[in-house]
């Protein structure tokens, strides 16, 4: 067998003022799947040639997610930016859903798609299917989608689907048909507007035969890159200032907290260099409309 040529991908990395975690690269194709550990400036790889998807990601950071070719040396620029949140959940109850059709249920903080030990095979009405009980919206034009998860489906035969949709349209942003029962988390970039009001929706379909485990969802966020570098005061990547975000500043500041590079920059309301009460007086005041 004739080994594929080998190219040089030099990635250039620009950081947020106060970053400091560590940043982790991955370049996966159908035969090749490598993490590896970079920095900001210039990092160099020696990669086959191929089709790939790279995921950029850390702490607080906006997940960057790009397909690439390469036939020949390459060198491409990102700039990490802080992320915001456009909807999370833990799963510690059911409040965030509504259940469609189906079983759907929480057990040790984990959404399950049935009660029982797989899903049924024959769903007359609609396919077992949750969606989001509020709606959700934002400006921003990049939205990545992260799972937590794991999941079994009959191989190519049924589909766990996840969609955003509103009332002009819908999007299909990722579907599994196979099984990885192991926790893996995975990041999907959502190319949809979500300016008017949108749902998430998740749905298994099933044909006639059997049925398999289906999904066990640990965690899900929806984040989306802000165009400004971090909102002053807003310490929960929420994009608003309220009560919450006051909490995790008096924690840091009250019991001598080490703060994340990301709640140095949100907490600093004041833009003097350190977390202090008076940053804390600050957002209340402007919380308050003072």
């Amino acid at each position: 067998m004739v080994p594929k040529a080998v190219y040089e991908l030099s990635l250039d990395i620009d950081i947020p003022e106060y970053h400091s975690d560590s940043i982790s690269f991955n370049i996966k194709s159908d035969t090749y799947d490598q993490d590896f550990p970079i920095e900001a400036g210039l990092n160099n790889f020696t990669i086959p040639k191929g089709n790939y998807i790279l995921t950029i990601v850390s702490e607080d950071i906006f997940p960057i997610v790009e397909e690439i070719y390469i036939e020949d040396d390459i060198g491409l620029e990102f700039s990490l930016d802080w992320y915001n949140i456009l909807f999370q959940d833990n799963f510690e109850d059911m409040n965030h859903w509504e259940s469609m059709c189906g079983d759907w249920n929480i057990q040790d903080e984990r959404l399950l798609s049935q009660d029982d030990l797989v899903y049924p095979n024959y769903t007359p009405v609609c396919p077992i299917r949750i969606n989001t009980a509020n709606q959700f919206h934002s400006e921003s034009t990049e939205i990545v989608l992260v799972l937590d998860m794991m999941h079994e489906l009959e191989w190519d035969k049924d589909t766990l689907f996840f969609d955003i949709y509103n009332s002009d349209d819908s999007l299909r942003v990722i579907d599994f048909t196979n099984q990885n029962w192991i926790d893996d988390i995975s990041y999907h970039p959502i190319e949809f507007s979500v300016a008017d009001s949108s749902k998430l929706s998740i749905g298994i379909v099933s044909d006639i035969t059997i049925g398999y485990r289906g999904l066990s969802l640990d965690a899900l966020e929806l984040l989306y890159n802000p165009d400004y570098d971090c909102l002053k005061g807003d310490l929960n990547h929420d994009g608003d200032l309220a009560v919450t975000d006051i909490v995790i500043l008096l924690d840091i500041v009250l019991n001598d907290n080490e703060p994340t590079g990301f709640q140095r920059c949100s907490g600093d309301k004041r833009v003097d260099q350190n977390l202090d009460i008076l940053d804390i007086i600050s957002i209340l005041n402007e919380i308050l409309g003072e």
